[in-house]
């Protein structure tokens, strides 16, 4: 398929349509805004579980904050990183474990993520 034809994504406030050759699609999304308390700097990066259940976000605090994805609240916050994740991926076969990066070259692999310590 040549570049030309792709289709081009457009985000308007909390919903998604999608646009292509002079018409719209049937398909429309909507969006869920989950405030984090206390408010990071910013959202870098964001990975979701296999299973969809947990949604996994960097951010500007230096923080890797886990967010239950159906009901939008923070389930842990982890801290490590020196300096700010830009890479969150959580593993596909073994949802406990989650591994970053951040901008200090360093990787953290993050064990039982949802076990209390």
């Amino acid at each position: 398929m040549a570049y030309s034809n792709l289709p081009m994504f457009y985000r308007l406030f909390s919903t998604c349509s999608f646009w292509q050759g002079g018409g719209i699609l049937a398909a429309t999304l909507s969006a869920k805004c989950c405030p984090l308390v206390p408010p990071p700097r910013s959202t870098i990066a964001a990975a979701y579980s296999p299973d969809g259940k947990i949604l996994a976000s960097t951010c500007g605090d230096h923080t890797i904050k886990l967010i239950d994805s159906q009901m939008g609240n923070c389930l842990k916050v982890l801290r490590g990183h020196r300096r700010t994740p830009w890479v969150v991926r959580l593993h596909p076969l073994y949802p406990e474990i989650l591994g970053s990066g951040s901008l200090d070259h360093e990787v953290c692999l993050w064990m039982q993520i949802l076990q209390s310590a």
